[in-house]
């Protein structure tokens, strides 16, 4: 089951009842039948950022879903947006799973709606360091996390599905919540390392209750099984209001990412037994899936060679500073502990946020070091990939931090 963050310092980020509507250029258009075709708006012209504050959402709408956005360390979907990141959920019409994680799944499938809309305006906000200037690259609150895409199967007949739209929070202290009926539950949840089903709300999380119709317990560490269930109602209504305080120090002044108190904690998910025709993957036959598609092609022309050449040195880097991150983490781990002992809340607090900047420093210079062979190479969407893949690592370097300081609280 994938991992993510907790209580991050990070919040990537990372949303009225209402249907929406649905970029990459570059992506090859899906085969699909002349009666059920869906066809990219050709007229669609995204809105250009005016600055690295505002965003717009391109327009996902009849390309491959194999081509949109990128798998994460973590097991999600992920499209960069400027610095900050969308989460991708697939909808189905009978609430089928569909995988984030499986490349030659995907490719049977075709987008055909999306909420927030195209052209939805994002706004985002930076995370500064210990003297007050912002990260160029590191979200501290964005005003939309996840987009909603409907899927069909390629060919397949036009899904009737109606999204939800979620209003966009407009600060840290404000969210709202989202919309879980219709949706796979193995979709819209994961496992937290306390053995909690979550959901991510900005800095902080929801548990989210399963309740199944015939009142049968179901396992969330068992993913193949979490991918048998559609959820038919939720005991919270979308874009209900859901607001937070923070932890403050000594001096009274907040911390970015330490959850006070939140207005809502649980929300209950009415599930039901999914009933497609297609046979559910059990676990077994999820991970014999995985296996299977790990075989490369070697490239055959001189372009295909030059673009493993980018995605080498971005690698390069990248592992040079995943594992940077990965030593310095588990040495912190020890220092927290020794510095941590003894002290009260505010004082633990301090030392955990700390720690953060410290790694958010090691990140940032990973980045901008790829930002460097950008400049040199030309490689934008290279630049996009591999900058994301050393944020997760970031981020799940954070969580183990701030799990930590939990735990000693």
């Amino acid at each position: 089951m994938k991992r993510k963050v907790l209580l991050s310092v990070m919040i990537t980020g990372i949303l009225m009842t209402a249907a929406c509507g649905g970029s990459n250029s570059k992506a090859p258009e899906p085969p699909q039948t002349s009666e059920t075709a869906v066809e990219q708006d050709s007229s669609f012209s995204l809105t250009p950022s005016p600055d690295k504050y505002t965003q717009y959402i391109d327009n996902y709408i009849g390309l491959n879903a194999a081509s949109v956005g990128y798998s994460s360390l973590g097991g999600d979907r992920m499209v960069s947006i400027g610095a900050g990141l969308l989460e991708i959920t697939y909808v189905t019409e009978d609430g089928s799973y569909v995988g984030p994680d499986n490349e030659e799944d995907l490719k049977n499938y075709v987008v055909t709606d999306q909420c927030p809309a195209p052209n939805t305006e994002v706004k985002l906000t930076f995370q500064k360091d210990s003297e007050g200037n912002e990260y160029d690259n590191l979200i501290e609150h964005q005003t939309y996390e996840k987009i909603d895409l409907t899927v069909k199967k390629v060919g397949g007949e036009e899904p009737s599905v109606e999204l939800t739209e979620i209003q966009p929070s407009p600060d840290r202290y404000t969210y709202y919540i989202r919309n879980y009926v219709g949706k796979n539950l193995a979709s819209v949840g994961y496992e937290s390392l306390g053995g909690d089903y979550l959901d991510s709300y900005g800095a902080g999380t929801i548990a989210l209750n399963i309740a199944a119709e015939d009142g049968s317990y179901i396992d969330i560490s068992d993913q193949g099984l979490l991918r048998q269930f559609v959820i038919t109602g939720q005991s919270i209504a979308p874009n209900t209001e859901l607001k937070y305080t923070y932890l403050r120090d000594s001096d009274g002044n907040e911390y970015d990412n330490l959850i006070d108190t939140q207005t809502f904690e649980t929300v209950t998910l009415n599930v039901r037994t999914w009933t497609g025709e297609a046979p559910v993957p059990s676990s077994e036959e999820i991970k014999e899936s995985e296996t299977e598609t790990e075989a490369e092609t070697e490239a055959e022309t001189e372009a295909e060679t030059e673009a493993q050449k980018d995605a080498s040195g971005y690698e390069d880097i990248y592992n040079t500073y995943e594992q940077k991150l990965k030593d310095r983490t588990q040495e912190m781990l020890q220092e927290y502990h020794e510095e941590a002992d003894g002290q009260d809340i505010d004082k633990k607090a301090e030392i955990c946020t700390a720690k953060i900047e410290e790694l958010a420093e090691i990140s940032n210079k990973g980045v901008e070091k790829m930002a460097t062979y950008m400049m040199t190479h030309g490689d934008a969407e290279g630049y996009s990939e591999w900058s994301a893949k050393l944020y997760d690592v970031y981020m799940s370097s954070s969580e183990e931090l701030t799990n930590e300081y939990m735990n000693s609280i």
